[in-house]
């Protein structure tokens, strides 16, 4: 199993399938029963991974005249931290869901394959030697607040870094007073 603390783990772990729709049973609905077979002790809730979004339905005219009446899908990706927080997921199932579907990827790569999107490039070609005490100044004077908190969110992730620039996005703009001749 692979913990959420585990390295592999990361937030907005993103799933795609070429198909549309595509639904990966994780877990089917399963109800435990007693040593007589009768009585339902527990039960275990079913998990499913859903690869798209279901905005509802549409109707159009299709060649011959006639109404038709369709699904309007938007599809192929898998978000598991959206869809836990969407099913009310525990961390445990969660868990189990990111398991699963990672293990689907090796098992059915046709079905089922890990999103990477690309890397956030680096804001300033020597970030990485820049002093911590310094990027957010240099970020605020060049211009590149969000691409240095993004970068640093996905590389480094050093916590005051993080802060400062999160401060200097959420600060109010106060622009220089004009001076009344």
């Amino acid at each position: 199993m692979i913990p959420l603390s585990d390295p592999f783990y990361r937030p907005g772990l993103i799933f795609h399938s070429p198909f549309s729709a595509y639904q990966f049973i994780v877990r089917p609905n399963v109800k435990n029963y007693g040593p007589d077979g009768v009585t339902q002790i527990g039960e275990l809730r079913e998990l499913v991974a859903e690869f798209a979004y279901h905005r509802g339905e549409y109707t159009y005219t299709d060649s011959d005249g006639n109404t038709q009446v369709a699904a309007d899908i938007a599809g192929h990706y898998f978000d598991l931290d959206a869809q836990a927080e969407q099913k009310g997921w525990t961390d445990e199932e969660k868990e189990y869901v990111a398991n699963k579907l990672t293990r689907a990827c090796t098992q059915f790569p046709g079905e089922v394959r890990l999103y990477t999107k690309a890397p956030a490039p680096k804001p300033w070609a020597k970030y990485d030697e820049t002093h911590h005490s310094q990027v957010a100044t240099i970020a605020e004077t060049t211009g590149f607040v969000a691409e240095a908190l993004l970068y640093e969110k996905e590389n480094k992730a050093r916590k005051s870094v993080i802060a400062d620039l999160e401060a200097l996005i959420e600060a109010p703009v106060v622009e220089d007073e004009l001076a009344a001749v």
